[in-house]
């Protein structure tokens, strides 16, 4: 079975490694998260299931978009101006793993 993945991703230095790579194409949509105290960090339903000690998050404004830790699912949120900011400039310097999911997801800011 092949497993469909970003073309930006083929030529990324981690690519074997990674686990995110199948939820940063586009048309993946935003789910629900949480904050895990256990993990230290943003993740999702499925991977909050590994901490102890999660809290919903209701669609928080943020400075840059949030994925899970884990699995690199998106996850729900609102951008601030500087979020905006962020997004835009990652889009034009052509980098990062979520140059082709972003512009899907935040098309209302940009």
């Amino acid at each position: 079975m092949t497993t469909i993945i970003p073309k930006h991703c083929i030529e990324c230095w981690k690519v074997n490694e990674c686990k995110q790579k199948i939820n940063m194409l586009a048309g993946t949509e935003p789910i629900e998260g949480f904050v895990s105290s256990t993990l230290a960090d943003y993740v999702c339903g499925d991977c909050s299931q590994k901490s102890d000690n999660v809290e919903s998050i209701d669609n928080p404004e943020v400075d840059s978009p949030i994925h899970c830790s884990i699995c690199g699912m998106p996850l729900e949120c609102r951008l601030t101006d500087d979020g905006v900011q962020y997004v835009k400039e990652a889009l034009e310097s052509g980098g990062g793993c979520c140059r082709e999911l972003w512009k899907e997801l935040f098309v209302d800011y940009l």
